[in-house]
């Protein structure tokens, strides 16, 4: 089990002489050791630095999926859901909200609510215009394309819910080679680390963040007040009754 958990070599050292990365470790194997017919995991990652945290995530998973036992892990934190869980439950109030796969439940929220827990980045209201498989909405002064399949009939208000990186940013004379149905010209109005990313909040008739990569942000070369496009498919416009 020592080995199995990369700590190889430090079988005789006491718990204050591990770091926080090993102590997980080793607190991993114990609940482990005893082949569980099921392992609860309240949020193990919680207590490490952002580098220790990232490591052990990825090792955790490939841990769990080696082992074969399942397991239900609790946790606040969005990449612990999207990286280790293969069914994702949204809890409020002691209340099932929503339940699929990570990448169904952050990309296309059931509620204002499951949105607020898997932090999308713009929720905004909107009015339907148009409706049918593709559905034209206002958000603020301008008009966006949506899939309109997953909404119920005879809906017209709506909230408006794109996840920052499904926004892709070009220069304000490129030209769109993608078939993006939603091509707003658009303001940068602040540009900010946000861990390895940079956060781009927009000014496009209503406000927009989008995420880029620090060399992306470089070749673009962004600035504050710059003016550029931002690009979404209509799949990645997803609407909530209101």
């Amino acid at each position: 089990m020592i080995d199995w958990l990369g700590l190889g070599g430090l079988g005789k050292r006491l718990p204050r002489e591990l770091s926080g990365g090993q102590q997980q470790r080793v607190a991993i194997g114990r609940a482990v050791a005893p082949r569980p017919a099921l392992l609860l995991l309240d949020e193990p990652l919680a207590a490490l630095d952002a580098p220790t945290r990232s490591r052990l995530r990825s090792e955790l998973r490939h841990w769990l999926k080696d082992l074969g036992v399942p397991a239900v892990l609790v946790t606040h934190d969005r990449a612990d859901a999207l990286a280790l869980g293969d069914d994702l439950v949204v809890m409020a109030g002691g209340k099932i909200l929503q339940q699929g796969s990570p990448a169904e439940v952050f990309s296309r929220p059931a509620s204002l609510s499951v949105a607020g827990i898997v932090a999308v980045e713009t929720v905004l209201p909107g009015k339907v215009l148009e409706a049918g498989e593709l559905v034209t909405v206002t958000v603020g002064n301008q008009k966006l394309t949506a899939l309109g399949v997953e909404l119920p009939s005879g809906v017209r208000d709506v909230f408006v819910c794109i996840r920052a990186e499904d926004v892709i940013l070009l220069g304000a004379d490129e030209r769109p080679r993608s078939s993006a149905r939603n091509c707003l010209a658009a303001v940068i109005r602040q540009c900010t680390m946000d861990g390895p990313l940079v956060r781009v909040d927009l000014d496009c008739g209503f406000p927009l963040t989008a995420f880029l990569t620090k060399q992306s942000r470089e070749d673009l070369a962004l600035k504050k007040n710059d003016r550029v496009l931002a690009l979404v498919k209509a799949p990645n416009v997803h609407l909530v009754p209101r």
